[in-house]
């Protein structure tokens, strides 16, 4: 890139086409000048800035090799005047790293880059097609060639939306390295609409010098082919599409996939945001791509892993079962010693939580067989873990409730909170590799053991307010996490339409059956907890003013009984 060239930028600072954050992921020495020369062409020259990203998968070693060969290449860069910065972050994968990285920094355009072709076949990849479907911001994809370097961009045009997105593009890249553009009309394929018309002619504007702009028309009847003759190695190809999730279907496209694998020169394939031009589109612009900076969307390869993950959480093993019993035998005896460091441990141990965390991954990614999996899954533990109860209970010589007891006897709306956060926390540490961590905490936090052991234990006791009390506090706690983790799955991407297989189908009127039946045990819950908090309030009360009205007498024992009138 020329001096010249940069200066030339500044007449066209005001432009809101230019990024003011360039986020350029790169681990290809060979490639990455070609990808930050072009990001710099794209930046803003009043305060933009290019940031190159490394992407390290935990191994220090293989990141200090990136770094020693990247590291020039920026120096000499920054040694220049250039705004360019090194990154350097640890994810669990690529896409998740450069993913997360554009989201934090609130870039407005991604750089990716491919390899040249080979055997005339271009490798896409995970990482790119993964990036394009979940980016946050505009992204654009350079697909190398032996000679980075090109005299003239060309951009094929039919009409459409993503020709003018290209067009867009290349007029800003034929401004920055002042060169020639050509464009390309495809007679076939061409569809006349005056709206993107008017962006094409508004983005050509930018070029003063109208010598430099040239048009043809290509009228073979195999269009590729047409374009293919009228390009050579010193070309840069420049292809827009419109939607990051039409990626696929569009390089199915005979044309665009021709472009891509036989093109001699450099290619770039781009999608860019529609701009808004009046003051209050802007304003919503801006707020959107805030709030999407709060949301990091699963791609696709992470979606089918959760899946996968949670069809084993949902199976009924004997790691299962043997950590039911333990952590059953442990709550118990917890309880009836009235130790809460006991009952902690059993609330480490206890899996009830994956069952949940799996019938939630079902609901949201439309598995009928995983929802089914994970209930049966759940059903089993609950049961062996009474039957345990039940059973240390009588032949225990204890029948008096501990306060642990009777603390799990009483919920109230506060428990339900407890158990909404909790299944946010457990949905999103699930689905987020890098946080495996707060599980522990979210065991402890749920507590989904001790009351089901207060249940078997008020069972053994005879005891039906304290078993009901523990039964209603269990079923507030299923309800609350598993509502909690499908809105934190829905957050992240998750919908059944992405999942549309033979064996992994839901019908929209089956989910919506379910969804009913959440929100009907949500209302009960919530209007059963009012009327138990209400009851309480009024002992209480009761209890002040009797003890307000006897004073110095103390109410030892007090006993309220209510009746509807008739």
């Amino acid at each position: 890139m020329t001096t010249a060239a940069v200066k030339t930028n500044a007449v066209f600072a005001a432009l809101p086409d230019f990024a003011n954050t360039v986020l350029v992921p790169v681990a290809n020495p060979d490639t990455a000048p070609a990808l930050l020369e072009i990001a710099l062409a794209l930046a803003n020259p009043d305060g933009g800035k290019v940031i190159a990203l490394i992407v390290s998968l935990g191994a220090a070693e293989d990141a200090e090799k990136q770094i020693a060969v990247i590291d020039p290449i920026i120096n000499s860069l920054i040694e220049q005047g250039y705004p360019v910065e090194l990154l350097t972050v640890i994810a669990t994968s690529i896409s998740r790293g450069i993913l997360d990285t554009a989201r934090e920094i609130g870039a407005d355009l991604l750089v990716l880059g491919l390899k040249e072709p080979s055997q005339g076949h271009v490798q896409l990849g995970t990482v790119v097609e993964n990036v394009i479907e979940t980016a946050p911001c505009d992204v654009m994809v350079y697909r190398a060639a032996r000679d980075p370097r090109f005299e003239r961009i060309v951009v094929p045009m039919d009409g459409s939306m993503p020709a003018s997105i290209a067009v867009n593009m290349a007029s800003l890249l034929a401004v920055s390295y002042d060169c020639n553009l050509s464009t390309l009309y495809i007679q076939r394929n061409y569809r006349l609409q005056p709206e993107n018309e008017q962006a094409i002619r508004k983005a050509l504007s930018r070029i003063t010098d109208r010598s430099r702009i040239s048009k043809s028309i290509i009228t073979d009847f195999n269009p590729s082919n047409g374009v293919l003759k009228e390009v050579n190695e010193r070309d840069l190809l420049v292809i827009g599409f419109r939607q990051k999730t039409d990626f696929e279907r569009w390089l199915e496209n005979d044309i665009s996939k021709e472009l891509l694998n036989r093109a001699p020169g450099p290619v770039i394939l781009i999608s860019r945001r529609t701009r808004q031009v009046t003051a209050v589109g802007r304003v919503r612009e801006v707020l959107g791509r805030q709030f999407l900076r709060w949301m990091p969307t699963l791609t696709t390869i992470e979606q089918n892993e959760l899946v996968w993950q949670s069809r084993k959480m949902a199976t009924s093993n004997i790691d299962y079962v043997m950590l039911i019993v333990i952590a059953a035998v442990l709550a118990t005896l917890g309880l009836l010693l009235n130790s809460a460091a006991v009952i902690i441990g059993a609330m480490l141990v206890a899996p009830l939580m994956q069952p949940l965390e799996a019938f939630s991954v079902g609901l949201l990614s439309g598995q009928p067989l995983l929802i089914r999996r994970s209930i049966t899954t759940l059903f089993e533990g609950v049961v062996l873990a009474l039957f345990i109860a039940i059973l240390t209970g009588l032949l225990l010589p204890v029948d008096t409730p501990t306060s642990e007891m009777l603390a799990r006897g009483n919920p109230s709306l506060v428990d339900a909170a407890v158990a909404l956060a909790s299944g946010i926390v457990a949905a999103y540490a699930t689905a987020r590799k890098d946080i495996p961590a707060a599980l522990a905490g979210v065991a402890i936090a749920a507590a989904l053991m001790p009351p089901v052991c207060t249940i078997g234990l008020g069972i053994a006791f005879r005891n039906p307010s304290l078993a009901g009390g523990a039964g209603l506090l269990f079923f507030t706690n299923i309800v609350f996490i598993i509502a909690a983790s499908c809105g934190v799955y829905f957050w992240l991407g998750m919908r059944p339409r992405n999942f549309r297989t033979e064996d992994a189908t839901i019908s929209l009127r089956n989910l919506a059956i379910w969804w009913g039946l959440i929100a009907v045990a949500i209302i009960f819950t919530v209007s059963v907890l009012l009327s138990l908090g209400q009851r309480a309030a009024d002992r209480q009360f009761i209890y002040d003013r009797l003890s307000e009205t006897f004073a110095p007498a103390e109410v030892v024992s007090l006993e309220v009984r209510s009746y509807a009138p008739f």
